[in-house]
């Protein structure tokens, strides 16, 4: 059950936050820590959001490793069907990293390959509806500029709270 799933999670979530804070947080063995956490992520696609942070924190005490890592978690993803959010939320921690490419469309307009505009067909539309579409941006590059100045890609609780709020529904 995705809701649970995402239950017992959040305060996983919340402790790792807590350990990466530590001047000297633990490392353990963070491969087996990411492996199971992207197994989670696959095998649980309602509750994505809470193992994206996860990892996101994981990767945090990756440092030197930290762009291999992310290389081979999106090669993973990768090899899923349907595999776009998951691809989008990976993005999102990968930000800071423009040397992974990602090929889905939504992940094209965040790195600027194509426009908002190419994401839907809107050939069937009335002259003035399709302008509307093509004039319209999804995509606000302030918050994007913001992430990716930053080296560590922490998801804060806020950002995933309407899939918590939820979560209970799953």
């Amino acid at each position: 059950n995705s809701g649970q799933i995402s239950q017992v999670l959040m305060p996983i979530h919340k402790q790792i936050c807590e350990e990466y804070k530590k001047e000297d947080h633990p490392q353990g063995n963070l491969k087996v820590f990411i492996s199971i956490t992207l197994a989670i992520l696959i095998l649980s696609p309602l509750a994505c959001y809470m193992p994206i942070a996860i990892l996101a924190e994981f990767l945090s005490f990756t440092k030197d490793k930290k762009l291999e890592t992310l290389k081979k978690i999106k090669e993973k993803i990768e090899s899923i069907p349907y595999n776009a959010l998951y691809l989008l939320w990976l993005q999102r921690i990968a930000l800071n990293h423009k040397e992974l490419i990602f090929k889905d469309k939504l992940c094209q307009i965040v790195q600027g390959e194509c426009e908002s505009s190419e994401l839907w067909n809107s050939e069937w539309l009335a002259k003035e509806y399709a302008d509307i579409i093509k004039k319209a941006n999804i995509i606000d590059r302030n918050t994007i500029n913001k992430y990716m100045k930053l080296d560590h890609q922490h998801i804060d609780e806020d950002e995933v709270s309407i899939y918590k709020n939820r979560a209970y529904k799953y």
